[in-house]
């Protein structure tokens, strides 16, 4: 299951991150800045919260985390898919960016401790580097999935 889980997770952080991408440069015309800003909101969490969501996990399950940052995660792509393509100003990406970085810092320090957890200890090794391979192809099928859509 953590390895649905994997997938799914990057596949829609990873996508989300491609179609704003999308979005503020060939669409909006957008200076680079502007979209280098953006960015900060969406993986800029995770450079703050991954510490502290370790030292959290010894004391919060892992699986409420992980649900934690899928809610996030989902709640911020929902957002997303109700902003107005044609309005430049970047007000309206800041709450749902916020959300998936939030939900992506959860997540991702999450998923391989679920994974980890799952399995004997001698095969610690094995469930790590599956792990890592499935969010690695969740990471390649998000911007494939949003590139996809009509």
């Amino acid at each position: 299951m953590s390895s649905v889980v994997a997938v799914i997770g990057m596949l829609a952080f990873l996508g989300a991150c491609f179609s704003t991408s999308m979005w503020m440069g060939p669409v909006q015309h957008q200076d680079p800045m502007r979209v280098g800003i953006l960015f900060l909101l969406l993986q800029g969490p995770a450079f703050v919260l991954i510490p502290i969501v370790s030292r959290l996990r010894h004391q919060v399950a892992a699986s409420w985390l992980l649900t934690s940052g899928f809610l996030l995660l989902a709640a911020g792509c929902l957002l997303f898919t109700r902003l107005d393509v044609t309005d430049p100003g970047l007000d309206a990406f800041v709450a749902p960016a916020l959300l998936i970085g939030v939900g992506f810092a959860l997540t991702v320090s999450s998923v391989t401790t679920v994974a980890l957890n799952s399995v004997p200890p001698n095969l610690a090794g094995m469930a790590s580097a599956t792990t890592n391979m499935l969010r690695d192809l969740g990471f390649a099928l998000g911007p494939v999935a949003e590139a996809a859509r009509p």
